[in-house]
């Protein structure tokens, strides 16, 4: 690599050749063992970018210098640099590779693919809360000192047993809360994947099937049924 050099803060002139770190060599993350990096970022307050859009990418340049050290010298910032931002002090950095859920190949973040990623994790995060409110209803139903409905705005029966009625009940809402939230992995996958049919097909045959536990099962098992107390006229 030839030698380049260090970065005027106060313009945009060079005071020597001077080359940006993107011409370094990419195969790995490796830094280089030896050399300075220069950080330089816009920082008036009138626009100051945030980073995250691509077109705030002339907001910011790092140089790499690893020339003579002599030929080096100190500059002072701009006088009016401070009514129009600010001016950093010099600081000694260490730096190592950092550690993240992403991949060594993934796209910086603000990127097509990490935007995509964090859409599924909020989807999947939405769907397994639903999950989880069904885990609680169970939770409730377990530990309630009266029978538990099962049906929205429907008339509670008497039941026979009420604990191991509300037991039972309880076990079909943790089931089916389960289920539900592994039903939401195919959601991980992205949005127009075709394992999504997985998750939405998944949680109809699932609920008409806790529908049907609870009708043919359940209720039929812990209905308190009453004698007929009339008895038709011979």
């Amino acid at each position: 690599m030839s030698e380049g050099g260090p970065v005027d803060s106060g313009s945009t002139e060079n005071s020597a050749p001077s080359e940006p770190v993107d011409t370094l060599p990419a195969d790995t993350m490796n830094l280089p063992a030896s050399g300075i990096l220069y950080f330089f970022h816009d920082c008036s307050m009138d626009g100051m970018p945030w980073g995250f859009d691509p077109d705030d990418a002339d907001g910011k340049v790092v140089y790499y210098y690893d020339g003579d050290l002599s030929r080096l010298e100190c500059r002072e910032a701009p006088e009016n640099i401070e009514e129009n931002g600010c001016v950093f002090g010099a600081a000694r950095l260490t730096l190592r590779p950092p550690s993240s859920f992403l991949s060594m190949g993934a796209a910086p973040f603000g990127s097509t693919e990490v935007n995509k990623m964090t859409e599924m994790m909020i989807g999947f995060t939405i769907w397994s809360i639903v999950g989880c409110s069904f885990i609680g209803l169970g939770i409730y139903s377990f530990f309630s000192k009266k029978a538990v409905g099962f049906w929205a705005n429907a008339e509670k029966f008497e039941v026979t047993d009420r604990k191991k009625y509300n037991g039972a009940v309880a076990k079909l809402f943790f089931v089916f809360g389960f289920v539900f939230i592994l039903l939401g992995l195919p959601l991980l996958s992205g949005q127009n994947s075709a394992w999504i049919v997985l998750s939405v097909v998944g949680a109809m045959v699932e609920s008409i099937t806790a529908m049907v536990i609870y009708t043919t099962v359940i209720e039929k098992k812990y209905r308190k049924k009453f004698p007929n107390t009339v008895k038709a006229e011979e």
